[in-house]
């Protein structure tokens, strides 16, 4: 003869006639919370959630009530629906104290006007450097309110091309740079760059540090080299440092000017009117 055991309920301490039924006892009653996943039973619904919650078994939120596939989903809910910082794993009532904690965690590289989270202080500079939002020194680790003040500051403190957006270790490699580039337009002597060709030559001809000659482009030692040439090369009036196109009009400017006391007949400039009565007296030519 076979004993039968009929299956008992410890916690409640009831038999049943067979297993099912004690299986649908542990599922009715309240004072049996099972977890079917970890084969465990808890006394409490409150128990059971706490072991959702604490289980590496499970992805489960428990102020939803809701599980997940895996902790990535579970994440991605909690920061989608709750105030709750993931890397930290911590929950907070409102938004603003999650701001406050990443801007004065260590663990966090936090851009506060973005609301970017960084994985390292190196991370956060770089956004730093490459945002149109931000006008940012790499160098000196400063901000600046705009666009003109950060490039006033690199050209001020820095070796620098502002138009090329470019630094240098030296000045000597800023100053190579200038003049092998040829966005720049750059006097070497002067030190200083032009916007354009134009600009440069211009420059050359106005400046008393330079003697240029506009029309071969020609850079001389001295004023008087540059006389020279010019008297030698050019229709030129030395006296009103005026280059004219042609023989012809030079003799025009000669005659017609107020600053020249030109005799047309001997093509001779006087120094004055009393200089050229007085070789009109004297010229036989005149006579």
């Amino acid at each position: 003869m076979v004993l039968y055991i009929m299956p008992h309920c410890d916690r409640c301490d009831r038999y049943f006639r067979h297993h099912k039924a004690l299986e649908q006892h542990k599922r009715d009653s309240p004072s049996h919370w099972e977890c079917d996943d970890c084969d465990k039973d808890f006394t409490t619904q409150q128990g059971l959630k706490e072991h959702f919650a604490q289980s590496p078994d499970h992805s489960y939120c428990q102020s939803c009530d809701e599980h997940f596939d895996d902790d990535d989903e579970l994440e991605d809910h909690l920061e989608d629906d709750h105030v709750y910082c993931r890397k930290c794993r911590r929950f907070f009532k409102h938004e603003s104290g999650l701001e406050d904690h990443y801007l004065n965690s260590s663990m966090h590289n936090y851009c506060d006007e973005c609301e970017t989270d960084f994985d390292t202080p190196e991370g956060l500079k770089e956004h730093f450097v490459q945002s149109p939002d931000h006008f940012f020194c790499q160098y000196c680790d400063e901000h600046f309110d705009d666009d003109d003040e950060l490039e006033d500051h690199f050209e001020d403190d820095h070796v620098y091309c502002r138009k090329c957006q470019r630094f240098f270790k030296h000045k000597h490699g800023l100053e190579d740079h200038y003049r092998m580039s040829n966005v720049h337009n750059y006097c070497d002597d002067c030190e200083s760059d032009f916007d354009t060709p134009k600009g440069l030559k211009e420059h050359f001809v106005q400046s008393p540090n330079h003697f240029f000659c506009q029309y071969c482009d020609e850079h001389f030692d001295d004023d008087d080299e540059l006389e020279d040439h010019s008297e030698d090369e050019h229709y030129y009036c030395s006296k009103c440092r005026r280059v004219f196109n042609s023989d012809y009009g030079l003799g025009q400017h000669y005659r017609q000017s107020k600053s020249h006391y030109y005799c047309g007949e001997c093509e001779r400039d006087f120094v004055d009117q009393h200089a050229l009565d007085q070789h009109h007296r004297d010229a036989s030519v005149h006579n």
